[in-house]
């Protein structure tokens, strides 16, 4: 028989499944809590939150100290990334991008990232965002890159310093993928005003017009989605990018904690005029959801703390941890989108009204699904070139 909601205790066992933070770290984390509190939960308040957070220097939590941050732990890094999915799903995202970026720069560049660091101190920086789908052309020139064409949307602008780029470029003769983040700050480039955050993978409506841009490899950040070396130039400063992949996982699990919060109040305030059968289907809906939160939320985090195990031991191989990173991120998803899906079930279709938090939630999960729309291909990718190189 399935516990009566009255009788949960939901959230002790959300707390019993999450890493102990040291005291600093859980008092920033509760600022960071606190700071939130007055903004609204839709997509027009989160811009607000935004430049809050911003304000308050949560970018540089997670910037090594040697780069004047605050060197913060990845348990640190993922709680946080969990609270802010469930305030905004986009504010979720749009702060993983920041945060994995930070991680991966210092411990896997082959080159300076003085000066990125350097912005991240003054200004925070932003980055904007360009898909292949975009309008930029991109084009090898002599000693690196040229640039024509606008970015469709924007992750930050006008607050932008940099920009992330994915498309095929001609490296050497041959058109490879990519995606690679430049020094926006280069002649030609110019980026228009936001107004609202959308809820498309946490971007800032706006656009990022570039005119005959050229960038040389040196002053391109480049990374690819394989960690093939073969798959850049040799002048470029390279990084991984798994690490901030499984980050994603956090922001996933902050949805559906959303999502499990706001079914268990509307059921409780439905139970007593509810019939036992209705009574009982509702418990055991919110029960079978809990469970599956619960379990990605243990997965997840037992992959972050070995992370942090593996780093202070200093055998941390990235790239040979993709595949897990990959798995790990893929399961967590998977469960979240189970778990929202069947409180949108069970509580009807008067959920899916604009504005709704369920709705939200429901809304963040769909579009994610679409903008990874290429994951899982990579996923089984990954996890068969791990098996058949165990097996060797």
């Amino acid at each position: 028989m399935p516990q009566a909601l009255d009788e949960m205790t939901w959230d002790e066992s959300y707390e019993s499944a999450i890493p102990v933070l040291d005291d600093a770290e859980a008092a920033r984390l509760a600022m960071a809590r606190e700071l939130l509190t007055d903004c609204p939960d839709d997509d027009d308040g989160a811009a607000g939150a935004l430049k809050s957070l911003v304000g308050e220097g949560f970018l540089m939590d997670t910037v090594p100290a040697e780069h004047g941050g605050r060197d913060a732990s990845v348990s640190y890094a993922a709680r946080f990334l969990e609270m802010l999915g469930a305030k905004n799903g986009s504010l979720g995202w749009l702060f993983t991008i920041q945060q994995g970026l930070h991680f991966l720069l210092p411990t896997a560049t082959h080159g300076r990232c003085g000066e990125y660091f350097t912005d991240v101190v003054r200004q925070g920086a932003l980055f904007a965002g360009s898909h292949s789908r975009s309008g930029l052309a991109i084009r090898e020139a002599a000693d690196g890159v040229e640039l024509d064409g606008i970015l469709q949307y924007c992750s930050g602008a006008p607050l932008a310093t940099w920009l992330t780029c994915t498309a095929k470029i001609p490296v050497s003769g041959e058109a490879r993928g990519c995606t690679m983040m430049i020094d926006a700050r280069q002649p030609g480039i110019t980026c228009e005003p936001a107004s609202y955050l959308h809820s498309m993978r946490g971007s800032l409506t706006g656009i990022v017009r570039l005119t005959n841009v050229r960038v040389p490899w040196e002053r391109v950040y480049w990374f690819s989605d394989l960690g093939d070396s073969a798959n850049r130039p040799q002048s470029c400063r390279y990084y991984g990018a798994w690490q901030s992949i499984l980050m994603q996982g956090a922001v996933f699990l902050g949805i559906a904690r959303c999502a499990l919060s706001y079914a268990h109040d509307q059921l409780t305030r439905r139970r007593s005029a509810a019939d036992p059968a209705k009574r009982f289907s509702g418990d055991l809906a919110i029960g079978l959801s809990t469970a599956e939160f619960l379990q990605a939320r243990s997965l997840f985090y037992n992959r972050v703390q070995g992370l942090e195990q593996a780093a202070l031991a200093g055998t941390e191989q990235r790239e040979a941890s993709r595949p897990w990173h990959a798995a790990i991120l893929s399961t967590v998803a998977s469960m979240a989108y189970s778990c929202v899906s069947r409180l949108v079930e069970l509580l009807g279709g008067s959920v899916l009204v604009t504005g709704n938090p369920l709705e939200r939630c429901w809304r963040d999960l769909q579009l994610a699904r679409v903008a990874e729309g290429t994951r899982q291909p990579a996923v089984n990718l990954a996890l068969g070139t791990f098996i058949m190189e165990q097996k060797q």
